[in-house]
C-alpha cells in the first residue's frame, strides 16, 4: 500500500527545462530539485532530524550521498502528452521595444536575455498552455521503524513544497525572472488519504487578486503552523532563501488575457528595468571609479552599488572606452570573489480566471552584496556595504503603485 497524490499542472510562461540537449522536456529529477529548494525555504529545521532519526529531514525526504541517506522518501512520475516547442525567435520579442539607443527598453528581452545569445539559439521551451500531471508516491514503509507517523511528515512536506513551487516559484532557466511559471489546477489522492490538502487552497480558483492574496496569506500561515516560523527557530540565522519575516509579495491588479503572457512579462520586465537602469547613484559611482583609474577625475569605488541587492554578478558598461566593470560576491575567508549570489526576487504570472496577474516575491535570506559582501571581480578587498537596499526599494515602489 502507498499514499499517492496526483497533481494537474499547466505551463503559464515558456518553460526552458531539459537535460543536456537543446529540447525542453519535463523531467522528474528537475522537479524534485525544485521541491527540495522550496522545502528548505519553509522548514526552518530542514537540517535537523524528525523524531529519533539520525538523518536530517532533507536527507530523509530527498535522499543524498551522505552515509545512510539513500534514496528519496517519495517518488515522482510525470505524465504528459508530447508538448509543443518554440524557440526564442518565435516569441517576436522585438514587438515590445520602446525608445532607442542607450535609452531603449524591452521588458521581455530584459527578463529573458540569455535566450537570445548565440549559444541558446537552438534551445526550445515548452509553450504556455501545456498541461501535464505528476504523481507523487509515498511508500507506507517511509520512515522505517517509525512507520506511518513519518509518512505524515513526508506527505505534509511534499504538499507544502508543491504548493509553494506552483504559487510563488517557477521552473527551468530564468525561473526567478518569470519564465517557467507553473499553475496548480487541482490535486487529489489516487491512493490513501491526504488530509493535508484540505488546509491549502488551490489559488488558481481565486475569484480576483484580492481573493488570491487572502488565500496566499492563509496558506503561508498554515505552512508556518506545520513547520514553525523562521523567526522563532531557536535564534538561528538562516542564510539560504526562505520564508522568514522579510518575505514580501506584491500582486498587481492589472490583468492580461491568458494568451498575453508575453505582454505581461514585458510589463514586469519594463518595471524592473526602468527601476534599475542608470539608477542613481550606482551608475555614477562605478563611472567615477573608472575615471579615477585613468586619472581623469572621479574616485575609487569604496561602497557596493545598491543595485547589487538584486543579485550578483553585476556588470556595468559604458561608452567612450570605459569599462566594463563586474562586481561579484566576495569570500572573506579565501579573500577572493566567486561566481554567483542568486537573487531573492522572484517574478511570475498568476492565473486567475481568464486573466494573468504579475506577482513579485521577495524571499528572506542573505541579500547579495550585504552578506557576503561584494568586491570588484578579481579584487582581494571587499567593498563597504550599500547604504540602501535597492531590491526593497523596488518592492516599496510596487506596493505604493498597488495602492
Amino acid at each position: 500500500m502507498v499514499w499517492e497524490l496526483k497533481l494537474d499542472l499547466e505551463v503559464v510562461t515558456p518553460l526552458f527545462m531539459g537535460g543536456a540537449g537543446p529540447s525542453a522536456e519535463l523531467r522528474a529529477p528537475s522537479l524534485k530539485g525544485l521541491l527540495r529548494f522550496w522545502f528548505r525555504a519553509i522548514d526552518p529545521r530542514f537540517n535537523e532530524p524528525w523524531d529519533d532519526h539520525r538523518l536530517p529531514r532533507e536527507a530523509q525526504l530527498f535522499g543524498g550521498t551522505t552515509k545512510g541517506a539513500g534514496q528519496s522518501g517519495f517518488l515522482l512520475r510525470v505524465e504528459s502528452p508530447p508538448p509543443v516547442h518554440q524557440q526564442w525567435k518565435d516569441f517576436r520579442a522585438a514587438r515590445f521595444s520602446q525608445g532607442s539607443g542607450k535609452h531603449s527598453r524591452n521588458g521581455l528581452v530584459y527578463l529573458g536575455y540569455p535566450f537570445q545569445m548565440g549559444g541558446n539559439k537552438n534551445r526550445t521551451a515548452i509553450v504556455p498552455g501545456h498541461r501535464f500531471s505528476v504523481r507523487c508516491i509515498v511508500p507506507r514503509s517511509t520512515g522505517g521503524e517509525q512507520g506511518a507517523g513519518d509518512a505524515t511528515d513526508v506527505r505534509r512536506s511534499v504538499v507544502a513544497a508543491w504548493w509553494l513551487l506552483t504559487h510563488l516559484g517557477g521552473a527551468g532557466s530564468r525561473a526567478r525572472r518569470g519564465f517557467g511559471s507553473l499553475a496548480l489546477l487541482r490535486w487529489e489522492p489516487s491512493a490513501g488519504d491526504w488530509p493535508e490538502l484540505k488546509d491549502l487552497a488551490v489559488l488558481s480558483e481565486s475569484s480576483d487578486p484580492d481573493d488570491w492574496q487572502r488565500g496566499c496569506a492563509r496558506g503561508l500561515a498554515v505552512l508556518r503552523n506545520w513547520f514553525g516560523a523562521h523567526d522563532s527557530a531557536n535564534g538561528k540565522t538562516f542564510h539560504h532563501p526562505h520564508l522568514g519575516p522579510e518575505l514580501r509579495y506584491v500582486l498587481l491588479n492589472n490583468g492580461f488575457r491568458r494568451g498575453q503572457w508575453d505582454a505581461a512579462l514585458a510589463h514586469m520586465g519594463d518595471k524592473l528595468q526602468g527601476f534599475r537602469q542608470r539608477r542613481a547613484p550606482d551608475y555614477q559611482m562605478v563611472k567615477d571609479h573608472l575615471l579615477a583609474a585613468k586619472h581623469q577625475g572621479g574616485k575609487p569605488l569604496q561602497a557596493t552599488p545598491p543595485r547589487a541587492s538584486f543579485g550578483l554578478p553585476l556588470t556595468f558598461r559604458y561608452s567612450g572606452g570605459l569599462g566594463p566593470v563586474t562586481i561579484a560576491p566576495f569570500d572573506e575567508e579565501r579573500g577572493n570573489t566567486f561566481e554567483r549570489h542568486g537573487s531573492l526576487l522572484f517574478l511570475r504570472l498568476v492565473p486567475i480566471g481568464e486573466q494573468l496577474y504579475p506577482l513579485f516575491v521577495r524571499l528572506a535570506g542573505d541579500v547579495p552584496g550585504e552578506s557576503p559582501p561584494a568586491a570588484l571581480r578579481r579584487d582581494n578587498t571587499a567593498l563597504l556595504g550599500f547604504r540602501e537596499n535597492a531590491m526593497d526599494g523596488f518592492m516599496n515602489s510596487l506596493r505604493n503603485e498597488r495602492r
